[in-house]
């Protein structure tokens, strides 16, 4: 095998599943380390919950605002929004503070995995 043929210096999986090794370039060393496993996802699934919680706000917050914030007029008596419209401005406002919720443990994540 030629030396363009030949894998870069690096870790490796070895025999043992639970291991890595490192390949000098041209022979494998004594070096083995644990096998880190698939990369973390937390940081991801963290970005797509904080996407979730800002849409479902979002969402809920404007299809609760016209009744919430509508102008009975100069001559009706003010009314009250309906209930599920308070539930939806509720929600709304409850998803948006999750969302920051879930950025900030987002940052915090990405934070302390840096090696």
């Amino acid at each position: 095998m030629t030396s363009a043929d030949q894998a870069p210096r690096g870790w490796y999986p070895d025999s043992d599943p639970t291991l890595q090794r490192w390949w000098e370039g041209t022979k494998w060393s004594d070096m083995t380390r644990p096998d880190p496993g698939p990369p973390d996802l937390r940081g991801k699934k963290l970005q797509l919950a904080s996407v979730a919680f800002l849409t479902t706000g979002v969402v809920a917050s404007w299809i609760a605002y016209p009744f919430i914030a509508g102008d009975p007029g100069p001559e009706e008596p003010a009314a009250s929004a309906p209930t599920w419209a308070s539930a939806m401005a509720s929600v709304g406002v409850v998803s948006i503070v999750l969302c920051i919720v879930t950025f900030i443990a987002r940052a915090v994540v990405r934070r302390h995995s840096r090696p």
